[in-house]
């Protein structure tokens, strides 16, 4: 799924659910980390570009960002507290 894909999905969330993706993101980029040998570790990297958040990582093709924004809206309702 490209950039340009998931754009119109991300706007549509809210903030919570924004930061919840980031965290997922940045385990995920974690994880890679802890695989790749001292010398890939540079490749992955995180900054802000033009106030745009830049995550720069190997494919994400394997994640079914649709799916997972889809669980994230599952377990926020099954977590809303009406008290």
């Amino acid at each position: 799924m490209s950039v340009a894909e998931l754009l119109p999905i991300l706007q549509n969330l809210s903030e919570s659910e924004k930061i919840s993706i980031i965290e997922f993101l940045q385990a995920d980029l974690d994880r890679q980390k802890q695989s790749q040998s001292s010398s890939n570790l540079t490749q992955n990297r995180l900054y802000r570009k033009e106030k745009i958040l830049v995550i720069e990582t190997s494919s994400l093709d394997h994640i079914d960002f649709n799916q997972f924004i889809g669980k994230l809206r599952e377990d926020l309702h099954n977590n809303v507290s009406f008290a």
